[in-house]
């Protein structure tokens, strides 16, 4: 796809050849049409040749890709002139991407639960980070460790699960709560569980086979 770039003001009709400058400028308005601007972010282009001398365009330049989406890393912008004096090439464009990123205060073992003090954030270049990562504290608070971690390590969505909050053979509080009454007996777990998923629950009071939903830890809820 072919987008028309604005650096045809930087450059006038009067040079003889056209600027270095303005064929950046036509691939760095390409980019910023294509990326995701909410993020801040930073382009450096390599340098194009001092000798190069190209004919001053008559028509706005054109910059394009070859590729279908601009993302963070290395790109290749091409630019052309489609004026009598026709030319193209290609530029590469290193883009740098700045995003939050959660990341551990300590090691961690498997299966353990994290918790706020266990994690930071900071600003950090996501262009060469290629496996989903967590941006969010909040989204790994209460989760469990997939496998060990290491202090300062990066967290990936693979490093996480959802905990599990009952355990198979645990004796586990059945509770359910309607307008003005609450109701709560005790039951034997028969699967394991993580909050909000539901699971077989032993009720100790009529020895029924029950479902009911993880509410916290050693805690089920039921409607009766």
């Amino acid at each position: 796809m072919l987008l028309a770039a604005t650096a045809w003001s930087q450059n006038t009709w009067s040079n003889e050849f056209q600027t270095h400058e303005s064929i950046y400028a036509a691939a760095r308005d390409l980019i910023a049409r294509e990326l995701d601007t909410n993020n801040d972010h930073e382009i450096t282009f390599s340098n194009l040749d001092p000798r190069l001398q190209l004919s001053a365009c008559e028509q706005p330049l054109e910059a394009f890709t070859s590729t279908q989406a601009i993302k963070p890393g290395r790109n290749a912008i091409g630019v052309k002139c489609t004026s009598i004096k026709s030319w193209s090439l290609y530029v590469s464009a290193q883009i740098k991407v700045y995003q939050d990123v959660v990341a551990l205060t300590q090691s961690i073992n498997r299966g353990e639960i994290l918790t706020e003090n266990q994690l930071n954030t900071s600003r950090m270049d996501i262009s060469q980070i290629r496996t989903p990562f967590i941006s969010d504290i909040n989204l790994a608070i209460h989760k469990q460790a997939a496998h060990n971690l290491s202090q300062g390590a990066i967290l990936y969505q693979r490093d996480i699960t959802q905990a599990i909050l009952i355990k198979r053979g645990e004796t586990v509080v059945i509770s359910s709560t309607k307008a003005y009454l609450s109701i709560q007996m005790q039951g034997i777990a028969l699967t394991d569980g993580a909050q909000g998923q539901s699971i077989r629950i032993k009720n100790l009071s009529s020895n029924r086979i029950i479902s009911a939903v993880v509410s916290r830890q050693g805690v089920v809820s039921v409607d009766f």
